[in-house]
């Protein structure tokens, strides 16, 4: 009987053991199942995560936004410093110039305005103004130009480099870098153009690094005779340019947002019978042209 007992308890443990086996086979693949599913849901949170933080951190991006990248500390340093003496030593301008242009009809209408606004009257500059380029056109290819400007014959000199201006409905932009120069340098670079490409500042840095022109040439200039006055919180200019073949008259104003200053303007104008129409071109344009318009 135990001898029985014996041989069947050890059969009962093979079937057993066996029937274990079959019971965990099928799982092993169903786990294996789960645990790859868990994996790729795992993978579709953690996607969908990192697009809803980069979709967070765009959401409040606009195209106008300059993007400002970090300097090291020195860097920076160094950077202010030198700009700190540029300005120090050439009273330098940059960026972008904006200005309201309105063409006036003959100097009648001039003199009418300069009534107007006499009570704001403040400096009165006789300029006169030189344009330079390269002997191969290096600046005038790109529609640039480069100019002296002399105001009351000694009182300053500035020399300004411009980019392609675009006057649409009366207002004028376009980029400019300026610094003043003394005016006995500037008249030496007019009987002798090459002595500007001498001139330490940003300007001719510019015009050595983006159209490395071999010699300057001067292309001639005109003059203008600028009033300026003080009205509504503005500097008003009143130009008056001569030509060698005629006279133009000009009410400008610059200004980063032009728009409601123009429509003020325009009204004063309106309200006097004064005739104005938006101006088309530039001085410079009328100059090289030679036209009135």
């Amino acid at each position: 009987s135990i001898v029985v007992d014996s041989a069947w308890c050890m059969s009962w443990r093979r079937v057993c053991t066996k029937l274990a086996q079959h019971t965990r086979a099928p799982h092993a693949p169903q786990a294996a199942h789960e645990a790859g599913a868990q994996a790729r849901r795992s993978t579709r949170v953690r996607r969908h995560q990192k697009e809803e933080r980069r979709r967070r951190s765009c959401s409040g991006w606009k195209s106008n936004e300059t993007w400002k990248f970090p300097q090291r500390t020195g860097q920076a340093e160094g950077i202010r410093a030198g700009a700190h003496r540029a300005q120090k030593m050439s009273d330098s301008n940059s960026g972008m110039e904006v200005e309201i242009k309105l063409r006036l009809p003959d100097k009648e209408s001039h003199d009418v305005v300069a009534k107007l606004l006499q009570k704001g009257a403040r400096n009165l500059y006789r300029q006169e103004n030189f344009f330079f380029d390269g002997s191969r056109q290096e600046l005038g290819k790109h529609l640039h130009v480069l100019r002296t400007r002399f105001y009351n014959e000694t009182e300053k000199c500035t020399l300004t480099l411009k980019g392609k201006a675009i006057i649409e409905d009366g207002i004028g932009r376009a980029t400019e870098l300026e610094h003043a120069i003394e005016p006995a340098l500037g008249r030496k670079i007019v009987e002798d153009p090459n002595k500007m490409l001498q001139v330490q500042g940003r300007v001719v840095q510019l015009v050595r690094e983006k159209f490395n022109p071999e010699e300057l040439v001067c292309l001639g200039g005109f003059r203008n005779v600028r009033q300026e006055f003080a009205w509504e919180g503005h500097i008003i200019e009143l130009d008056e340019t001569q030509y060698d073949w005629g006279t133009v008259y000009e009410l400008e104003c610059e200004i980063v947002e032009p728009e409601t200053v123009k429509e003020r303007l325009e009204e004063l104008l309106g309200k006097n019978g004064i005739s104005y129409a938006y101006s088309s071109v530039s001085k410079f344009a009328n100059f090289v042209n030679k036209t009135l318009l």
